[in-house]
């Protein structure tokens, strides 16, 4: 990994020769990176680009959907919360 800007000290602990890289993107905004590491070094090829970005699209999607799921558990429990509140009152 000679003249990357920016390692990760871990990448260097692990013997990481070779990195690649690809964005998360959900909704055009960026969420993450996904990195695949080989600790030889490796010439990663246009089709092992291809491959890991459909992976990183599908993670994306993975993470969002768990987000949301998250987001409508915790408005669900809010809620649930209110009307009981909401009951209390008008005993």
């Amino acid at each position: 990994m000679q003249g990357a800007d920016f390692i990760n000290p871990l990448f260097k602990k692990t013997g990481v020769q070779s990195l690649l890289g690809v964005p998360l993107v959900v909704a055009d905004t960026l969420i993450g990176v996904l990195h695949i590491g080989t600790l030889g070094q490796r010439h990663f090829a246009p089709p092992d680009i291809q491959f890991l970005q459909l992976v990183a699209d599908r993670v994306a999607v993975a993470i969002d959907h768990a987000r949301l799921f998250e987001a409508a558990r915790t408005a669900r429990a809010d809620t649930e919360v209110a009307e009981r509140m909401l009951q209390a009152q008008s005993e």
